[in-house]
């Protein structure tokens, strides 16, 4: 799936301001909007991370929904499954206050490196813009300590950042990102990447010893 944005755009392009597929603006997002926004930035956030937090979690349907609702879709639900969904009700709401907000994608460090692709570890982060400067954000818990991705003492490796999920330009092993946003709405797609990611990361290291 491709946004009209994204079809001329790539990463640096990008206010994140704008809309992702699963992250419209519409108006749920603006009733939750008007009634999260405070006088200041600092406070808007921190209402809106206890708004996000307070959100109902639910694993019943989460193989079913996985990556298949908007912001919007799960706002009506009251219910999230996991940082997913945290994350693009973060994200979607955050634009609306007109604060830039950057959905991140990262597999936890430790599972890279020793784990294996029968179960993903992952999270999702948001990074906000504030005063020209990005902030990592956890959607129920905040900002990071330090400005890192870590949550729950576990180290993130970022493997790519975009509007949300369905646009999303991958990390090259140099920094940079990739040009080209693809969609990684399944597990199967998510193993994918980490399997990619692996392999990158071995030819790296061995890399790094030659002589």
């Amino acid at each position: 799936m491709e946004s009209k944005e994204n079809k001329i755009k790539n990463l640096h392009d990008l206010t994140f301001l704008e809309d992702g597929n699963f992250t419209q603006k519409d108006e749920i997002v603006k009733r939750i909007s008007e009634q999260i926004m405070e006088f200041n930035i600092e406070k808007s956030i921190k209402s809106l991370v206890d708004y996000v937090k307070n959100i109902k979690f639910s694993d019943i349907r989460k193989n079913v929904d996985f990556r298949k609702r908007t912001a919007s879709d799960i706002i009506k639900s009251e219910y999230v499954t996991g940082c997913t969904d945290n994350a693009l009700v973060f994200a979607a709401i955050s634009r609306q206050l007109k604060i830039p907000a950057k959905y991140v994608e990262t597999f936890e460090e430790d599972w890279l490196e020793h784990g294996s692709l029968e179960y993903v570890q992952g999270h999702v982060f948001i990074d906000l813009k504030i005063e020209n400067s990005w902030k990592i954000y956890d959607p129920i818990k905040g900002p990071r300590l330090y400005n890192e991705y870590i949550t729950n003492g576990k180290h993130y490796t970022v493997i790519g950042k975009g509007l949300d999920f369905s646009e999303l330009y991958l990390k090259k092993l140099d920094g940079g990102y990739e040009s080209t946003a693809i969609c990684i709405d399944n597990v199967d797609l998510m193993k994918g990447s980490a399997e990619k990611f692996m392999k990158k990361l071995k030819l790296q290291k061995m890399s790094d010893f030659k002589i």
